[in-house]
Formats: structure tokens, C-alpha cells, sequence
């Protein structure tokens, strides 16, 4: 009986050994093919890989082929050898300054190109009518306002801290020409838009979002002609010296908010604009100039800067612990 058991055991431990034999041929047989699949998906993973790489980067080299040759060719007629610009036809002087502000606000601080195609235009006394010169005038403007669109799409909100005044990331300050249809206007106006009486000076206190900032801001002599307004900004209640600030400046159409904007002591960074300006009757006697207040997200620095503390921009990254 022992002995049926002993040849019934070495039978079982046979026929396992057979098994895994036979498993152990099918995998050695299978492993070449097997091999030769993975190794030609992976060949045609890592190609597919190069190929998009390459792809991606000819129309990138391509792109600023084409950009550098629009910017020479855009910039030559300006500011090219002999000056030609001095003596170009305004019109197309504004419609050079219009197409560079367009594709290259990012990189480069046109307000000065603007400013001087639209003072052309005013002072220009040749034989053009005088709407065609309104109408030149008026595209500079508008092409500045879609620039401004542009770059504020392009910022995020911070999250507000609760303080008085309520903080906001954007304010919008209202200027109508007629005093008599202020009333109506202010009637309208949400939390985040001020209507700015044209009676009297007044002093508006806006708060950044953090809280640690407060602005005290003046405005005065809103011109809806030419779009600008003069702007003073102080701290609403300095308790030191590190928060004794000024700002006085013009704010014209023209102001961009990633290269006309102010940074505080603290790190905060505001900037103001002219988002536009519309008329209310036919005749266009009667206008309403909107100026918009934004601040910038935390750590934030605009494409046209690079940020001077290299380790306080890693710890806003998050790649250094120190």
C-alpha cells in the first residue's frame, strides 16, 4: 500500500515536472515574438514620440521666422536707416505702429510708437479729409483697447481677503461728461463699479486683494476727446516709511497694463487703463469714459520682465524648500 502511494506521488511529481517543461518550451517560444512586437511598438512609440517633437518644433523655429521677419519689416519704415519714418504718410505710419502693437504687445513697450502715430494724426495738415483722420485716430484707440483685452484675460484671481474697504481684483471707475446724467448712472453701478463725479475732486479708497495695500486715488481733468485722465494715488493712511508712495501720472489708451503698471513696496502690482469710451447720443456730444483699476495676481511678473530675486521666484514655484 505504501508503495501505491509512493509511485502514485512520484507520477503526480512527475507529470508536474512535464508541465512545467512543456509551459517553460511555449514561453521560451513565445518570448522571441513576443520580444519582436514590444520592441517594434516601443521603436514606434519613441518615433511617433520624435516625429511630434520635431513637428512642434519646425513650426515653432518657422513661427518666429515669420515673426522676426514681420517685426523687420514692420519696424524698418519706422525707425529703419535714415529715419525714414519722419516723413512717412500718417495714416500708414498708424497702421504700422497698429499691426507691430498687435502682434508684439507682449514683448516690447509701444505706447510711445502710439502716442506719436496719434500725434501725428492731430497735427497732420495735409490733403486728407478730416474724417479719414478721425477714423485713423479712432483705429489706434481701438486696437489699444483689444490689447488691454488681451492682457487682462490672461490674469487670475486671487482669492480676497475680508477687510474695508471690500477688497477686489478689479474696480472700474466711471466718467460721464454730463453732469446731469451722473445720477442715472450711479443708480446702475454694481460693488465693483464707482461713478466718478466731474463737480469735484474726490478721493476713492480701493483696497488690493490681500488687504495689506489700501489706495487713496484722485482723479482729475477727464478729457473724452483724446481719452485721458490725470491720476494721483497716494496710501489712504501711511504708518511708515516703507509705505510712503506717490503715483502721478496721465493715463491715456495707450497705457498697457504688462508694461504701464506699479509695484508697491510689498510686492503688490497694480496697474490702471482705459477699457473705453462710448457715446451715449447721436451727435457724440455726450460720453462715458470707463477706467479700469487691476491688481496683479501673487507672484506674477508680466512677459516683458524678469524677476530680480531668483530664490524668492523658486519658493513661488515651489522648487526650493528654503
Amino acid at each position: 500500500m505504501a508503495r501505491e502511494n509512493e509511485a502514485g506521488a512520484d507520477r503526480k511529481e512527475t507529470k508536474a515536472k512535464r508541465d512545467v517543461q512543456f509551459w517553460l518550451d511555449v514561453v521560451m517560444k513565445l518570448t522571441v515574438p513576443l520580444g519582436a512586437i514590444v520592441a517594434a511598438w516601443l521603436a514606434n512609440h519613441f518615433e511617433q514620440n520624435r516625429a511630434n517633437l520635431q513637428l512642434i518644433n519646425q513650426r515653432e523655429q518657422a513661427e518666429s521666422s515669420l515673426r522676426a521677419t514681420m517685426f523687420g519689416q514692420l519696424i524698418t519704415p519706422i525707425a529703419g536707416p535714415g529715419e525714414s519714418g519722419s516723413d512717412m504718410d500718417p495714416i500708414r505710419y498708424a497702421v504700422l505702429a497698429q499691426l507691430l502693437t498687435l502682434n508684439f504687445h507682449e514683448h516690447f513697450e509701444l505706447k510711445p510708437l502710439l502716442q506719436d502715430a496719434d500725434d501725428r494724426l492731430s497735427k497732420y495738415q495735409g490733403k486728407v479729409a478730416p474724417e479719414a483722420i478721425l477714423q485713423a485716430r479712432s483705429n489706434l484707440r481701438q486696437a489699444a483697447h483689444r490689447v488691454i483685452q488681451r492682457q487682462i484675460a490672461q490674469l487670475w484671481d486671487d482669492e480676497l481677503a475680508q477687510c474695508k474697504p471690500a477688497a477686489s481684483m478689479e474696480t472700474t471707475f466711471q466718467f460721464v461728461s454730463d453732469a446731469d446724467l451722473e445720477e442715472s448712472f450711479s443708480g446702475a453701478a454694481d460693488s465693483a463699479t464707482v461713478l466718478v463725479p466731474s463737480t469735484a475732486l474726490q478721493s476713492f479708497k480701493v483696497s488690493s486683494p490681500d488687504c495689506r495695500d489700501t489706495l487713496s486715488i484722485v482723479f482729475d481733468k477727464p478729457d473724452f476727446s483724446s481719452e485721458r485722465v490725470h491720476v494721483l494715488i497716494s496710501p489712504a493712511a501711511p504708518t511708515t516709511t516703507v509705505t510712503d508712495y506717490r503715483f502721478d501720472f496721465d493715463l491715456t489708451s495707450f497705457a498697457f497694463p504688462f508694461t504701464d503698471n506699479a509695484v508697491l513696496p510689498n510686492g503688490n502690482r497694480f496697474a490702471f487703463f482705459i477699457k473705453d469710451v462710448s457715446k451715449l447720443d447721436d451727435t457724440g456730444a455726450i460720453k462715458i469714459m470707463r477706467v479700469g483699476l487691476r491688481w496683479f495676481p501673487q507672484n506674477y511678473y508680466p512677459p516683458t520682465e524678469r524677476p530680480t530675486d531668483y530664490k524668492e521666484f523658486r519658493r513661488a514655484l515651489g522648487s526650493s524648500g528654503k
